[in-house]
């Protein structure tokens, strides 16, 4: 039997876009054009951000549209907390470059290429272009994988160093801004010492606005503008502690990307289920209502999730949810990180 055809969806949820999906990612014009001037005139840029700012979407849906229309040959996104990259002896960070770029690992320690001679021999037509980009994804991950390793993150950068004092070789880094501090021993050994910085924010309303909008144009359905100031003002909630104690909940600046992915895709699901929408369809006030408020939506996603992954691994809904609070909650409630081990993330 045939699997079901997918969900017509102009929201991605909780995932980053991918560069298929560059018709729906909106309200990051302005951000695209400045990091794509940026690159254009630095060769090595540093992206960091809060995160759930989107630096993956950005880069996947809007930033490699342009740079492929600049004739560059960009290399696949690379993630050094790859856990392959254990299978084979040498530099693990080294390791995983080369198998998100599917060069050869070295498969022993001694007399390896260095990544600048692999990449150097990777075999060229005619035709391809000169200019050659690599993208670090979640580069953080160099920091955060065997932090107290510093030996083989130096070795590493100073491979990735002499690669990248090639002109012809350009490259955009993306991380989590809190980790810009323990970053910086490390970029003393890169070309530029990656002083070139590019911050992408969380959306401002404005932005926030089109986010909900653009995509929802996009499928012939009319996003009410009362509906979707409403919407944002609602996921903009924060709440702000007191200076005599205690908190309240007050009206913050900007909206995560996840959040309003999360939230627009409910609410979709809710009216759409898995049919095309009507012609002329429209989102108003009343629907949203309907709905609920984002707190519950929130919520519902998140059993429902939970739910999932509890019958697709057979681990009971209590422990999952125990291990969210322990290892992805940290204890001034921000986001943690886990890197994905089988058997036990």
């Amino acid at each position: 039997m045939s699997a079901p055809a997918p969900t017509p969806q102009p929201y991605v949820g909780p995932r980053p876009f991918d560069l298929a999906e560059r018709g729906l990612f909106f309200g990051r014009e302005r951000e695209t054009e400045d990091l794509f001037h940026s690159l254009l005139a630095q060769r090595l840029v540093l992206l960091h951000s809060p995160s759930g700012a989107g630096k993956s979407s950005l880069i996947n849906a809007a930033l490699l549209p342009l740079l492929e229309r600049e004739q560059f040959m960009i290399y696949p996104s690379i993630r050094l907390g790859d856990v392959r990259a254990l299978d084979f002896s040498g530099n693990r960070f080294v390791t995983a470059t080369l198998l998100a770029l599917a060069l050869q690992p070295p498969a022993v320690a001694k007399a390896t290429p260095t990544l600048v001679e692999l990449l150097d021999a990777r075999p060229r037509d005619p035709g391809d272009p000169v200019e050659e980009l690599l993208i670090f994804d979640q580069f953080e991950e160099v920091l955060t994988v065997d932090p107290a390793d510093r030996t083989t993150k130096e070795a590493f950068f100073r491979e990735l160093g002499e690669a990248l004092e090639d002109p012809r070789r350009w490259a955009l880094f993306a991380m989590r801004e809190e980790y810009l501090g323990a970053l910086r021993p490390y970029a003393e050994l890169l070309p530029t010492r990656l002083s070139a910085l590019f911050r992408l924010d969380l959306l401002g309303a404005p932005q926030a606005i089109e986010a909900i909008q653009g995509p929802a144009r996009s499928f012939g359905v009319n996003f009410a503008p009362e509906a979707a100031e409403k919407l944002v003002a609602d996921l903009g909630r924060i709440n702000v502690e007191r200076p005599e104690g205690g908190s309240q909940e007050a009206l913050g600046e900007y909206v995560e990307p996840v959040q309003l992915q999360v939230v627009c895709r409910r609410l979709w699901e809710q009216l759409y289920g898995r049919e095309l929408p009507p012609a002329n369809a429209s989102i108003t006030l009343a629907q949203l209502g309907n709905v609920g408020d984002v707190n519950s939506v929130l919520a519902d996603y998140y059993e429902a999730e939970v739910r999932a992954a509890a019958q697709l691994s057979a681990v009971s809904e209590r422990a999952i949810r125990d291990w969210f609070d322990r290892e992805l909650i940290t204890t001034d409630n921000r986001r943690g990180q886990v890197l994905r081990v089988p058997e036990q993330s």
